[in-house]
């Protein structure tokens, strides 16, 4: 597919706006709470938690690159690079775009792998930013964990919700490994599918404060003219590329947005308005300001529309 990031943290802070009209929103509590929710039985009293050494369990990913399936039917061991912390007991979502919903499945045993020998690694209570092995006793069969799926324990978001904003830990766990792994063209093909499948969180400016509806949710006034908040081309100071995010966490990365308390607005774009703004610059980047930059380019965003027509078509001659 060849998508290729081309956008350091050593350049993010050359950033630029288009002029409209501030507007200040303040964003409810519950929503300010929600950017770092994980799966809630992952909490435990101190009571039953008796090892007060262990670290606390953080948001996590970790995309699986190997997996092996263990004898008598006692589960598979599923192996990748884990960005976060787990623990052993933590509950976590298997995600991939054939699944159309994902069960929540213990982590019976952690193991720390040395390249893709798996089943053989020291066995550990709890970890952070390693490469690791994670048993699921769960998951009896290897196509119920797929290769270049992910693992999380981030409750996936990606409708539009009054209180809760975008949550895509899915993305999330593709961009930490784009680099190492967007030559593998299974894996390119599952980040095409998922740019042009799923949604964006950016932040905005309106000439118009928003209207709140019946059940608490923000609404853009009709003939609004909304402001996208854009940066520069590392490659050519004279281009800009649209910001857009995975999360809410990922955007609180853009400090300047948030200065002196502020919130700023931000709406969720599809892909087609993604790449309307993207053409009309020098593409659109993936949380610019980490944890893992992704920047798709004009003609990576040209393959994924025609990739997107072509899914399209398919699907209404099945019709």
């Amino acid at each position: 597919m060849g998508l290729f990031d081309k956008f350091s943290k050593k350049n993010t802070e050359k950033e630029t706006k288009e002029e409209t009209k501030e507007v200040k929103e303040e964003v409810k509590e519950e929503a300010k709470a929600d950017e770092n929710k994980v799966i809630d039985i992952n909490s435990k009293s101190k009571e039953e938690d008796n090892t007060s050494e262990k670290p606390q369990t953080t948001r996590f990913t970790l995309v699986i690159d190997c997996i092996k399936e263990l004898d008598n039917n006692e589960g598979v061991i599923v192996g990748g690079n884990l960005h976060g912390t787990i623990n052993t007991g933590d509950k976590v979502f298997i995600l991939h775009p054939m699944f159309k919903e994902s069960k929540v499945i213990s982590v019976d045993e952690i193991e720390l792998l040395e390249g893709e020998s798996i089943g053989e690694g020291e066995k550990v209570d709890f970890v952070t930013d390693k490469r690791v092995g994670l048993k699921l006793s769960a998951v009896t069969e290897k196509e119920k964990a797929p290769k270049y799926s992910v693992v999380t324990n981030i409750i996936p978001q990606l409708a539009i919700h009054p209180t809760k904003p975008l949550d895509n830990p899915f993305l999330l766990g593709l961009t930490y490994e784009y680099h190492r792994l967007i030559n593998d063209r299974m894996f390119a093909d599952l980040f095409t599918f998922t740019v042009f499948s799923t949604g964006y969180l950016t932040p905005v400016e309106l000439e118009k404060k928003p209207l709140a509806t019946e059940n608490g949710a923000m609404r853009i006034p009709p003939n609004t003219k909304v402001g996208f908040k854009l940066l520069t081309n590392p490659e050519d100071k004279d281009e800009k590329m649209l910001a857009v995010f995975t999360d809410f966490a990922a955007l609180g990365r853009w400090k300047s947005l948030f200065e002196g308390g502020k919130t700023p607005n931000s709406i969720v774009l599809n892909f087609d308005k993604c790449a309307e703004i993207g053409l009309a610059h020098s593409g659109y980047i993936i949380n610019p300001f980490g944890p893992a930059p992704v920047f798709v380019a004009k003609n990576n965003i040209e393959y994924a529309k025609h990739m997107k027509a072509e899914m399209d078509k398919r699907i209404a001659e099945k019709k």
